[in-house]
């Protein structure tokens, strides 16, 4: 098997039927890791439904990784591969066409498999997989410094599950790029993984991924304090991961990076973890001035902007809601 298929599993809602996305796959060469986090939940019971199905290896760790550090578990997970060529790090909740596996192998000999990337476009599901959006499908081809822009200004569909990787470079980079919560460890990876010799998109099949109240995208708001340490981590992370030779490498400014960081910060704040706390902006201030190289009071002005338009449409809705 050239493929190993790794999923670090806390929760059981959707899990089954991700499991049965991987066991109908027209092709089935690949063998499925489960890392049972030392979840609450039977994940055993589960998986076992599906060892007949397909190669699946489940293993139960004795203490939870993933509470306290979240990358952390996915590389433990990943630990118990063995010989095989490439990662898929799925999820415990996401859903792959029928046709994902086969489409790769089919991608991977047309290129030689030489790109240390091989990416799947997306969509986005709810918990009753009603279709809820889909990003603009990616080029076939994409360098690390266009992906990174992309990905920024929220042009592109980008989750762990969405990517295949080459054990060889995860090695060769010292596993997954880990911040605090696992926030932008996805996009950081795949940047990172990308940056010798660019991504390849999969054409055709997609993976769904699902949103709904049980993963850490909805619950953003509530703990946004914990999750912003992460972000801001990436911010300086993106920052720095670009230089002048990769201009002239990649044919990008690294002031467009650094506006296009300046738009996800507003992006993410808004629309993710809906504002800051008051308290929170002067420390967060500090740190933006450090990442995009500007004054103190501008960085706390990009803060309290987003504050106030908050504000104003939280005045509006109860204004409304009154009447």
């Amino acid at each position: 098997m050239d493929l190993a298929i790794v999923i670090p599993a806390y929760k059981i809602t959707y899990l089954e039927e991700a499991l049965n996305s991987l066991a109908s796959q027209t092709n089935k060469n690949f063998n499925v890791y489960v890392g049972d986090d030392c979840s609450p939940n039977d994940i055993f019971s589960v998986c076992k439904k599906y060892e007949d199905k397909m190669p699946l290896d489940y293993y139960r760790f004795d203490k939870n990784l993933g509470g306290i550090n979240l990358v952390k578990q996915w590389e433990r997970c990943v630990s118990r591969t063995r010989k095989e060529r490439w990662l898929w790090l799925f999820s415990d909740d996401d859903i792959a066409d029928d046709t994902c596996v086969e489409k790769f192998y089919e991608t991977v000999s047309l290129t030689n498999g030489f790109y240390d990337v091989y990416r799947f476009n997306t969509c986005v599901i709810d918990k009753n997989n009603n279709f809820l959006s889909a990003a603009e499908d990616s080029p076939t081809i994409e360098n690390a410094m266009d992906l990174a822009i992309n990905i920024l200004l929220w042009k592109r569909g980008n989750s762990m599950p969405d990517h295949i990787f080459k054990k060889e470079k995860y090695t060769e980079l010292d596993g997954f790029v880990n911040f605090a919560q696992a926030q932008s460890s996805d996009w950081a990876t795949s940047i990172n993984f990308a940056y010798d010799r660019g991504l390849y998109t999969i054409a055709g099949p997609k993976v769904k991924w699902r949103y709904s109240d049980e993963n850490v995208s909805a619950q953003a708001t509530k703990k946004k304090k914990l999750l912003l340490v992460g972000y801001i981590q990436f911010l300086k992370w993106i920052t720095n991961r670009f230089d002048l030779t990769s201009e002239i490498k990649f044919g990008r400014k690294i002031i467009e990076l650094r506006e296009a960081s300046k738009k996800n910060f507003n992006l993410v704040v808004t629309d993710h973890y809906k504002g800051l706390s008051y308290l929170s902006i002067f420390s967060v201030s500090k740190d933006l001035s450090k990442i995009f190289r500007q004054g103190l009071f501008k960085s706390i002005w990009m803060c309290l902007s987003i504050n106030l338009k908050r504000d104003r449409r939280n005045l509006k809705k109860t204004i409304f809601n009154k009447r």
